[in-house]
């Protein structure tokens, strides 16, 4: 939508109101933005420290200021459990301003604020559990707050939108998960460090002989269970396949190649389990539901995992990383490297692996922190 211009030649924004009769408040402002990121009333309460209803009652309020409250005109559309933020370029723009305002009032705030505040992909909770519960038996100076993220933050444009931009903005002081854009605003107000490396795995049955499996055989097979598109394994896995495997006649129809999509590892596991098809994930997040880990129940002894090779026989690789601001406060600029060692403890004792060429491949400069 294309932005008018008032009488003095200014483009005015479709934010931009001559008849609001009651001004919206910050509080309204920080469960929107609140609510947007984490889409549930409960869970944007626990994120302020406020009451669901305090924060049902800021939407609705901020719905009337903005003249949202007409029509079935809402910010956000309710799917399942989760509320899901408008689609419409006015409650988008909306969240983009309201995001900067919250960033800054954050950072002001928290000046002084010594909470060290972490938070990593669902996925690597096999490893941060440990971190966490170490953190609370150490002496770093500070308080922690962490928490997994949900899964829809393993979409990459939200994981960089909302999860690196809050840590961007200071309120956030530690990620675990995917780099940030190289370049981009975002990237240059964060210090990234490499973790590990990981592979694609497909999930086989024990009785078959092979020890790994060609890209083109799963392809070929149409059977594929694997997370969404605006996951990053997904797209990892998508640009291999059409840079190797365009010639073939499936290898850009993902509905006759992919059986089921699901952000759930385990979800993908029990299709496995029930013989749907085959889950393709990365090793990491397989990690836990080999035969004797944590996940891995009674039938996963009939399976077993073994690693996805390209046509020249090499594996796909992808990277973890974790970030924090390249600016931290003093008072807790110690305590991030620490977090940080502690982090890289927990994945050498898991023996993560490293990736073969000694360095990353998803952002350039960055090495191997040994």
């Amino acid at each position: 939508m294309a932005a008018a211009s008032n009488d003095n030649g200014r483009k005015k924004s479709i934010l931009d109101s001559s008849d609001q009769k009651t001004a919206s408040t910050f509080p309204q402002l920080l469960s929107f933005v609140a609510l947007a990121e984490v889409g549930t009333y409960l869970k944007a309460a626990d994120e302020l420290g406020i009451t669901r209803q305090a924060v049902s009652d800021n939407i609705k309020n901020l719905e009337k200021s903005l003249n949202r409250n007409v029509d079935g005109r809402r910010l956000f559309v309710k799917e399942g459990d989760v509320q899901r933020l408008a689609s419409d370029p006015f409650a988008q723009e909306l969240l983009e301003r309201a995001r900067l305002m919250v960033f800054e009032y954050n950072s002001i705030n928290r000046l002084r604020d010594d909470t060290l505040r972490i938070r990593y992909l669902p996925q690597h909770v096999f490893f941060m559990a440990s971190v966490e519960a170490r953190l609370e038996r150490s002496q770093l100076g500070v308080r922690v707050r962490s928490r997994p993220l949900s899964e829809e933050d393993r979409a990459v444009d939200r994981f960089e939108s909302v999860v690196l931009a809050a840590l961007a903005g200071h309120a956030l002081d530690f990620v675990v998960g995917m780099p940030p854009t190289k370049g981009s605003p975002t990237a240059r107000k964060l210090t990234t460090r490499y973790l590990y490396s990981s592979h694609q795995v497909a999930m086989l049955p024990k009785s078959d002989p092979r020890d790994q499996i060609g890209l083109a055989e799963l392809v070929e097979d149409g059977r594929m269970l694997v997370p969404p598109p605006q996951t990053r394994s997904r797209q990892v896995l998508e640009r291999e396949i059409e840079k190797h495997l365009g010639h073939m006649p499936t290898a850009g129809r993902p509905d006759l190649r992919v059986k089921r999509e699901a952000f759930g590892t385990k979800v993908l596991h029990e299709y496995g389990v029930a013989g749907i098809g085959t889950p393709v994930v990365p090793s990491d997040i397989a990690n836990p539901f080999f035969a004797g880990n944590i996940h891995g129940g009674p039938q996963t002894a009939d399976f077993k995992w073994v690693p996805v090779c390209l046509p020249d026989g090499t594996f796909i690789y992808q990277e973890v990383f974790a970030s924090h601001s390249d600016r931290p406060h003093k008072s807790k600029a110690n305590a991030i490297e620490d977090l940080f060692r502690l982090v890289q403890e927990e994945v050498r004792d898991r023996q993560l692996e490293k990736h073969p060429q000694g360095g990353s491949r998803y952002l350039d400069g960055i090495r191997p922190q040994q």
